[in-house]
């Protein structure tokens, strides 16, 4: 069974980093709320499947959800900080101040003000495939209430965490100490990619837009040997 504790503690603080970015308060991580979202998760690999979960109650109420994908062809991670970048990168087609926009769904979600608590799960079945899902309290998303709980950034930036100079310098990997973004330096003699192609698709619109990005990598090691690893992320509207 994968050990979810220092993914948990990435995604929460990747997304109140976002959170703190367009002017919201904190999510508060919740054990029961983690654990709803970690048997769908799990149900998902285990079956093969995609799709949101359409039993997820909180105190009587729905919680909302963001799920996403991530294959590789051989052994990886899908980082906390990873996937609240990979759903926050939708920001970039966000129309603030017009009450919601396709396709946005995600992003809407970790930003949307009036959520408190968050759980999330991750789970890898079989075939290779990465599956996370986070579910949030109160849920979001409610259309009419977008231009109240979906504010802007407050210094207008976007860019996402680890893919700025401001939140980690050039050459470097990062994690997460407390609630700081901690530069950690990396060994650039260890490995160096030396090719890489990125194919994105599309399919469908609104709640059935399905996005495809597909990575291919070549990295050369310090020794001259080479691999090659592909890494497929697939989100779904909301």
């Amino acid at each position: 069974m994968t050990d979810n504790r220092k993914f948990i503690d990435e995604a929460l603080k990747a997304h109140n980093v976002y959170r703190s970015r367009h002017q919201v308060s904190a999510l508060k991580h919740d054990k029961e709320i983690s654990s709803i979202a970690q048997r769908w998760a799990d149900h998902l690999a285990s079956t093969g499947t995609f799709q949101h979960s359409d039993n997820r109650k909180y105190k009587g109420e729905n919680l909302g959800e963001n799920i996403a994908m991530k294959w590789q062809s051989g052994p990886g991670d899908y980082t906390g900080q990873e996937v609240a970048n990979q759903w926050y990168s939708e920001v970039k087609q966000y129309s603030f101040g017009q009450g919601g926009s396709s396709g946005t769904g995600h992003f809407t979600q970790v930003v949307w003000k009036s959520s408190k608590l968050l759980g999330i799960g991750r789970a890898r079945g079989r075939d290779g495939r990465w599956i996370v899902v986070a579910n949030y309290f109160p849920a979001g998303n409610f259309i009419g209430r977008y231009n109240e709980n979906v504010l802007p950034a407050k210094d207008g930036r976007t860019s996402l965490i680890g893919q700025d100079d401001s939140d980690v310098s050039k050459d470097s990997s990062s994690f997460f100490s407390d609630n700081r973004l901690v530069v950690k330096p990396t060994n650039a003699a260890e490995n160096r990619v030396v090719s890489r192609t990125t194919k994105t698709v599309t399919e469908g619109f609104g709640a059935k837009k399905r996005t495809k990005k597909i990575v291919t990598e070549t990295i050369m090691a310090a020794d001259g040997s080479k691999k090659t690893t592909t890494t497929e992320t697939v989100t779904t509207g909301n």
